[in-house]
């Protein structure tokens, strides 16, 4: 982090690290939330099944209504969902925010792999040719222990696009 290649933010008491740069201050939260299971599998349910109302995600889920109702409260809260209609027509669906914010970051991931990797040639941390698997970016870096790989995923939003496209 010294080295500026890291940011942080502490979330609920966890510290979430992420490339210098990657995610933008306002999609903290968000990017936080999405690393919670209960998030994708909630994504998935509504991607095939379209609209859904809580029950049925209860049902899909497999939880009890209780946890599930708090999770979609936590998630529109965020703006991973929306809520569409009222009180016991209420369904939840994937939020138009969502869907923009992959597209933002799905376009930014690649110019986010090139900053990060002149940062790191500049720096003389990279000795071989990285290596690029969509959004994903593996480098070989030496550190005062010796050489070691890292990979990186440029695009926080990458699990979730493949699985709402």
């Amino acid at each position: 982090m010294d080295a500026g290649y890291v940011e942080h933010a502490e979330i609920r008491g966890r510290k979430v690290f992420w490339p210098k740069g990657m995610v933008l201050k306002r999609d903290i939260a968000l990017v936080a939330c999405l690393r919670r299971p209960y998030s994708l599998k909630t994504l998935v349910v509504l991607s095939k099944r379209g609209p859904a109302r809580e029950n049925l995600l209860v049902s899909e889920l497999g939880e009890s209504q209780q946890r599930v109702n708090h999770w979609l409260d936590e998630l529109v809260g965020v703006g991973l969902l929306a809520r569409k209609g009222k009180a016991r027509q209420t369904r939840y669906v994937i939020s138009d925010k969502l869907l923009n914010k992959v597209g933002g970051y799905e376009t930014r991931a690649i110019p986010q792999s090139e900053r990060l990797l002149n940062l790191l040639e500049k720096d003389g941390l990279m000795p071989r040719k990285p290596i690029f698997r969509g959004t994903k970016l593996s480098v070989e870096i030496r550190l005062p222990a010796g050489k070691q790989r890292i990979r990186l995923e440029c695009d926080p939003f990458a699990e979730v696009a493949s699985i709402i496209k």
